[in-house]
C-alpha cells in the first residue's frame, strides 16, 4: 500500500478530502494515489519533493521446490553450505555433481533435503 509523506509545517489536503498531517504519513490505496497524484496542488508538491510517495516492501518469496530445480552450481553451494557450520567449504563438495549420478545424491538433491527437511 502507498504511503504520502508531507515534509512541511503545514497540512496537506486533497480534493478528494485526504489530509496529510503536517510533516505527517497517510497510507491510501494505488487506486486513490492516482487521482490525488492528478491534482495540480498536489502535483507541485510532488515535484518540490515535500510531498512523497514510498511503497512497501512485498514479503520476501520463500524457496519452493521449483525454485531448487533451476538453481546452478554456485547457487545449489550456497544454499547447502548455509546449512552447514564454517568449516565445511565448496572444495568438500567439489566431487559431485549437480544431478544425482551412479546412485549418489547430487547437490540438488542433497540442498532440497537441507532445505525442506527430507532428511
Amino acid at each position: 500500500m502507498p504511503t504520502l509523506k508531507n515534509t512541511t509545517d503545514q497540512p496537506v489536503t486533497a480534493t478528494t478530502g485526504h489530509t496529510i498531517p503536517a510533516n505527517g504519513e497517510l497510507s491510501v490505496s494505488p487506486a486513490t494515489l492516482a487521482r490525488i497524484s492528478a491534482e495540480p496542488f498536489i502535483a507541485r508538491h510532488m515535484r518540490a519533493e515535500t510531498l512523497t510517495v514510498t511503497y512497501d516492501e512485498p514479503e520476501p518469496k520463500g524457496l519452493t521446490r521449483a525454485d531448487v530445480a533451476k538453481m546452478n552450481r554456485a547457487e545449489l553451494l550456497d544454499a547447502i553450505l548455509a546449512h552447514y557450520p564454517d568449516d565445511v567449504t565448496e572444495d568438500d563438495f567439489k566431487d559431485i555433481t549437480v544431478e544425482d549420478k551412479d546412485g549418489e545424491d547430487g547437490l540438488r538433491t542433497i540442498a532440497a533435503r537441507l532445505m525442506f527437511a527430507d532428511v
